[in-house]
């Protein structure tokens, strides 16, 4: 080997040892602003205690047993708490003040959703049940039409990165509302994020709630008994 191999291999060992150095600052970087990174979300003017929550399991019927698919938890703001509180303070049977919590919960303008997935679910079966559930909305006066039209040609276009993963068991949603702004967080169980947008307008919160709210929802029930369990437990 002559003397200018030597330089050479001096050079390459210098760059490197220079590449190193800068991948090892990415790193260092990259860790820093993933530590840095806050929650996905500011929950801090969410209420607690037993009148500021709701939560449910949600089941399927297949022949003879039911199959888990999702669990439910909604929190809300003071005003939805305060409010709910009087009602089930106020005396009367939980079936009297079942309309009137659901409609206050419905109007919520300060509320966190977060859905869990408990088993796998294809894209096409979860628009389905989505649409299926705005249309109860619609169809109990909550939003309107135009709303409804909307949501539901839209549903694939705003889920379309899942389109080829589908659900998958242990998959998070999340939504987030303030006043007439709803965000729409998905996460994978992978943890990445595959949607995450914002509408805006009073019938955007409305749609999601009243999904879970209106007499004919498949949630409604389990959610109000949540609740009445709840107080019924801390008195």
């Amino acid at each position: 080997m002559g003397a200018g191999d030597g330089g050479i291999l001096q050079a390459m060992k210098r760059s490197l040892l220079a590449a190193s150095s800068l991948a090892g600052a990415l790193i260092v970087l990259l860790v820093s602003l993933m530590a840095a990174q806050g929650p996905l979300f500011d929950l801090g003017s969410l209420a607690t205690g037993p009148f500021s929550r709701m939560s449910t399991l949600y089941e399927k019927r297949f022949l003879f047993f039911n199959i888990d698919v999702l669990s439910l938890e909604i929190r809300f703001g003071s005003e939805v708490a305060e409010k709910v509180k009087s009602l089930v303070q106020s005396g009367e049977e939980p079936s009297e003040i079942a309309d009137s919590i659901a409609d206050t919960a419905m109007h919520a303008q300060d509320a966190f959703v977060q859905i869990r997935f408990l088993r796998d679910i294809s894209l096409k079966r979860f628009i389905q049940e989505a649409r299926q559930s705005t249309k109860l909305v619609r169809e109990a006066g909550v939003i309107d039409d135009p709303t409804y039209e909307h949501i539901s040609e839209n549903l694939p276009i705003w889920y379309s990165s899942l389109a080829k993963r589908g659900i998958k068991e242990g998959d998070e949603m999340f939504y987030r509302i303030r006043g007439e702004s709803l965000r729409t967080v998905y996460r994978g169980v992978d943890e990445a994020i595959y949607v995450d947008q914002e509408d805006t307008g009073k019938m955007a919160p409305l749609a999601l709630l009243g999904g879970y709210f209106v007499a004919k929802s498949e949630f409604r029930k389990g959610l109000l008994q949540s609740l009445f369990n709840d107080s019924a437990g801390s008195n």
